[in-house]
């Protein structure tokens, strides 16, 4: 099969991506040219098209599936999709942690809290309000 993983998105897709491989769909391909196509959750995936050794599988919801391929000898190609969610994936504008530096004694602890600045939102204006 040409992929052995894959990451897919559901929800915006209009929103710009640079990671390669990412989409709502991929066309999955094998060298048979006449393999049985499953999918191991309906509920995450589904076939937009199959015609003998190519698949196109889209994206309903998010979670992890694979798609199978089974050749006429029983060996079967498998390709772990994993789906996110693109409404809430945020682009990282900074990441500030709520402590410039930390001097612990052995043993001792300390709670650091990150706070992730999404440029979605710091580019909008909404955290100058």
């Amino acid at each position: 099969m040409n992929f052995s993983t894959y990451s897919l998105y559901v929800g915006n897709n209009r929103k710009f991506t640079k990671f390669k491989g990412y989409g709502d769909y991929v066309i999955l391909k094998t060298d048979e040219p006449d393999v049985r196509w499953s999918i191991s959750d309906d509920e995450i995936l589904e076939f937009k098209s199959v015609s003998g050794s190519r698949a196109e599988v889209r994206a309903i919801r998010t979670g992890f599936a694979y798609v199978c391929a089974e050749k006429q000898d029983g060996t079967r190609e498998l390709c772990h999709i994993s789906v996110i969610d693109n409404y809430t994936r945020l682009t990282t504008e900074r990441i500030e942690l709520n402590a410039d530096k930390l001097n612990l004694k052995p043993g001792a602890e300390a709670e650091i809290i990150p706070v992730l600045y999404p440029k979605e939102v710091y580019n909008n204006g909404m955290l100058d309000k």
